[in-house]
């Protein structure tokens, strides 16, 4: 029997969608085959025949052909291209496979104290890195075999807000060696306001090592999938930790810390020198 014979009755049907499938016989008289038929090209065709025979299938015949038709307006007439596909395809034995098992949900560490609203830093970030996130999430779910885009961005939060803290304390121990500076104090409280300073800029990178050494414990029997973890609490560290220098955040924090030394005709000049303050630790590696 011809592939004509088990479509023609088809051609109609398929104005309204752009594949459809209907099982029929085939040409050895045995059902479990389909005639489908498609519009625009026959890749709608083949992805259809992949719809209905997800286990394979064996194609008896393909056609497609373009026919033009012409539509009267009111200025004139159009020409449409109109394409119609055909397919007759056998499905294969279908193998049965286990279904997969969804493995329990991480429990991440807890490097603050509980759940917290993003600050702006980790918002931008989150925005910043989507695509790379949500990467790094499809690597959890092939793993788990469930969706896990939250408990991806739960890990790139974490470690954004990691790198946010790190920079916000050297922040604060800058503003204090720059107006203990303008300040005119003691030589003694100038030094030790300096190694506080330098103390704080070499602890940047303490909590992604924390992070890390946390997400990377062996653990048995659920999903955290270490690895990946780690990527992506590294991701959202460094992604702070590189633009919170310039946040307006960073700037209030450096701003209250000289309010705190320079009050009354002296507030004035003490805003203009944590400006300044600000720059250069903003521009600073």
């Amino acid at each position: 029997m011809k592939l004509s014979r088990f479509l023609t009755l088809l051609s109609a049907a398929s104005v309204a969608a752009c594949a459809t499938a209907t099982p029929v016989h085939g040409p050895d008289g045995d059902p479990g085959w389909f005639a489908i038929t498609c519009r625009r090209d026959q890749g709608n065709c083949v992805e259809k025949a992949g719809e209905v025979c997800p286990g394979g299938y064996v194609v008896a015949g393909s056609d497609g052909r373009e026919s033009l038709s012409v539509i009267p307006t009111q200025s004139g007439s159009v020409v449409s291209t109109h394409y119609h596909g055909e397919m007759l395809v056998k499905c294969k034995a279908a193998t049965v496979e286990a279904a997969p098992v969804a493995k329990p949900l991480p429990s991440f560490p807890t490097l603050s104290s509980g759940h917290h609203e993003l600050n702006d830093v980790q918002a931008d970030c989150r925005g910043t890195e989507n695509v790379e996130i949500a990467r790094l999430a499809s690597e959890l779910a092939t793993e788990c075999h469930q969706e896990m885009r939250s408990a991806a961005f739960a890990v790139f939060d974490l470690g954004a807000k990691g790198g946010f803290d790190d920079v916000f304390d050297a922040a604060k121990a800058e503003a204090a060696l720059c107006a203990c500076r303008d300040a005119g104090c003691s030589p003694d409280a100038t030094a030790q306001a300096a190694r506080q300073s330098s103390d704080a800029r070499d602890a940047i990178g303490r909590r992604m090592r924390r992070g890390v050494q946390e997400l990377d414990e062996p653990t048995r029997g659920d999903c955290r999938h270490p690895e990946t973890n780690v990527e992506l609490y590294r991701l959202g560290y460094q992604c702070a930790a590189s633009s919170a220098r310039r946040s307006p955040l960073i700037r209030k924090a450096i701003e209250q810390t000289y309010r705190e030394l320079f009050k009354g005709p002296q507030a004035a000049a003490g805003l203009s020198h944590a400006a300044a303050c600000f720059e250069a630790f903003g521009s600073a590696k």
